[in-house]
């Protein structure tokens, strides 16, 4: 063996345990960053690809069946008799976004109330218990929420994906859709409730 490659395999040999571990970790550490800002940027384009609804006008919804607070099986059908249209929003209690929309959807949802001819249903994605301490924390009407929905609901109203918000005729067809974070200026606010009975801005 040569003198230069006995020198190298000495300093190699004689490294010591701690100094490999910690350049094993540095190369996972790196590895695990590189990974993180890869998916990051997949996300990234995944917002910025995905800004329509997965539910558009038209789709008729039909019922929605899931659980209320109390985990107890509720079925909702709507029904023209009623001549009542609904906001319809969807949620999940990890959502960061929803959490941001809840200011703007607090006062829309107060004036559509006021107004009388409209009615309000949250339908989230998540467990019971995980939707009762969002609609706590956010004073949802307990009335107003299905939790856990039944995969027919979850399939119908595109749940993969969420927020979303529809306005909803009283036969169940969507009207009109939004998704996502919802910067709203307070005219934008109001703008569901001039809908008239066809579903149409007059």
């Amino acid at each position: 063996m040569s003198a230069s490659l006995h020198s190298m395999w000495s300093r190699t040999a004689d490294t010591p345990i701690s100094v490999w571990v910690g350049r094993a970790l540095v190369l996972i550490g790196f590895g695990v960053l590189t990974q993180n800002v890869l998916l990051m940027r997949q996300n990234q384009a995944l917002r910025i690809i995905r800004k329509e609804p997965l539910v558009q006008p038209g789709t008729r919804i039909g019922t929605l069946m899931g659980l209320d607070l109390e985990g107890r099986l509720r079925n909702f059908v709507f029904s023209s008799k009623a001549k009542k249209r609904y906001l319809v929003v969807t949620i999940s209690p990890n959502c960061p976004t929803c959490k941001a929309n809840q200011p703007q959807w607090k006062e829309l949802t107060r004036k559509l109330r006021d107004e009388g001819s409209w009615g309000v249903l949250w339908v989230s994605r998540g467990g019971v218990a995980a939707t009762r301490t969002y609609s706590t924390a956010h004073a949802l009407p307990p009335q107003e929420v299905i939790a856990d929905p039944l995969y027919r609901t979850y399939r119908g109203l595109g749940l993969d994906l969420v927020p979303q918000m529809f306005v909803v005729d009283a036969a169940g067809v969507v009207t009109k859709s939004w998704v996502g974070r919802q910067p709203w200026t307070d005219s934008e606010v109001m703008a569901p409730a001039a809908y008239d009975a066809s579903g149409h801005v007059p």
